[in-house]
């Protein structure tokens, strides 16, 4: 039954940080905070139910006697409801669907990692910037970007392609793609866990979030205004391009229109964070229930 105190836990552990997300981080502008906070939550909740610890209890002999009594009683209802079980073991049956349909998601994450290393090996080489590799993107794909490998649509503005570059050059710099892959890997396991798809949804939305910050924040110093204006004008631009695609394990780009209403939010203070502190109780609560475990002693 060990698995079974593992799936709800870890269930409450992303509920309480999802949560968490929603309330205090979602319409703030802590995006790179936010980064490190979604992925922190997936962590532990795969590491903390992983340990238990044992608080022992001591018993007076008059305690023991009754509660002698009560196990007693327990053991003979047992007894009864073992000899009534059916000689198939339901539980057994429900780890190989597991496993069976995990290795199916598993199966899938690879095909799609091979498709995208087909797509680097095939995509014709345009330049070298620091490092990274600027790739002609294919026929109907987006712009996108993968690892130090980014893929440049053909654009007729040379405004637009400036921009798009400075985008994807900043997911390539800041190693977006360990998240999205993470997150991935994690989903293929967790696949029977609803919570692992909002986070997924809300971890490559900040990523959008962080980049567009990014590509804004040197300039706006200059001219703030024109720079926040055109840079809207591409995203409007690019979001109308419904028939083009992008690979599963690059970035998704979210609504056009979140990125837009972040994109003029003013900054948040500090002091916000500290609401955050609320969860600690919550996770405490958690992990006593599910990992500590009394013994009682004589």
């Amino acid at each position: 039954m060990e698995y079974w105190n593992y799936i709800i836990e870890n269930f409450l552990v992303l509920a309480v940080f999802f949560a968490g997300y929603e309330l205090f981080l979602k319409n703030s502008k802590f995006f790179k905070f936010s980064r490190f906070y979604l992925l922190f939550g997936i962590i532990i909740s795969l590491l903390l139910p992983l340990f238990h610890y044992r608080i022992l209890i001591e018993l007076q002999p008059t305690e023991f006697l009754e509660l002698g009594k009560y196990n007693t009683e327990e053991f003979q209802q047992n007894l009864s409801n073992i000899s009534s079980r059916d000689s198939i073991n339901i539980e057994t049956i429900i780890i190989s669907i597991y496993l069976l349909i995990s290795f199916g998601f598993f199966g899938r994450f690879l095909f799609q990692a091979f498709q995208l290393k087909r797509l680097i090996e095939a995509a014709e080489n345009i330049s070298v910037i620091k490092g990274i590799k600027i790739k002609q993107a294919p026929e109907n794909h987006r712009s996108f970007s993968f690892f130090n490998y980014i893929f440049l649509n053909k654009t007729s503005e040379k405004t637009t392609k400036s921009y798009v570059l400075r985008h994807e050059l900043i997911h390539a710099k800041q190693f977006h793609s360990l998240d999205v892959i993470f997150v991935n890997l994690v989903q293929c396991f967790l696949w029977f866990n609803p919570l692992i798809y909002f986070l997924k949804t809300r971890i490559t939305d900040n990523l959008e979030f962080i980049t567009d910050d990014e590509v804004t924040k040197n300039t706006r110093a200059l001219d703030q205004k024109n720079e926040l204006k055109n840079y809207q004008y591409q995203l409007l631009s690019s979001g109308l391009c419904r028939h083009q695609k992008m690979p599963i394990l690059s970035f998704n780009h979210s609504s056009i229109k979140k990125r837009i209403i972040m994109l003029n939010k003013k900054s948040s203070s500090k002091l916000h964070l500290l609401k955050l502190s609320f969860l600690i109780p919550c996770l405490s609560v958690i992990f006593y229930s599910c990992n500590v475990d009394e013994v009682e002693k004589l």
